[in-house]
């Protein structure tokens, strides 16, 4: 039996790692199978390159133009540099959550539309 609360504590970090990596499995074969990760991350390439294309068509003195252009190529670049975050750090990303926000994670994963209380 285990009465030691650092073994109580280092199991609970562990089974903490394992749902963090399974969560991020689970999100991985998603994107591999044309799931909604796969899907996102598809449509916000091709908004990216349209708007590459765009930037080089636009006229230099419309800024608010270039300014919404140039945010849609950053985003798409945002958004792979946080999934590689997520992606290096999938030990330990759910060891900083709280339950409920552990809770908002899976229904966001699950695709449900609304977030139900912890």
């Amino acid at each position: 039996m285990m009465n030691d609360p650092d073994e109580i504590d280092d199991l609970e970090a562990e089974r903490r790692r394992m749902e963090a990596l399974d969560a991020f499995h689970e999100l991985e074969q998603g994107a591999r199978t044309g799931g909604v990760i796969a899907m996102m991350l598809l449509e916000a390439k091709k908004e990216s390159d349209a708007a590459m294309v765009a930037l080089v068509e636009t006229d230099p003195f419309k800024s608010e133009e270039i300014r919404a252009l140039q945010w849609k190529v950053g985003r798409y670049r945002d958004l792979l540099g946080w999934i590689s975050v997520i992606r290096d750090n999938a030990a330990s990303a759910q060891e900083d959550l709280s339950d409920e926000e552990r809770a908002i994670a899976l229904s966001i994963i699950r695709g449900e539309t609304e977030v139900k209380d912890a």
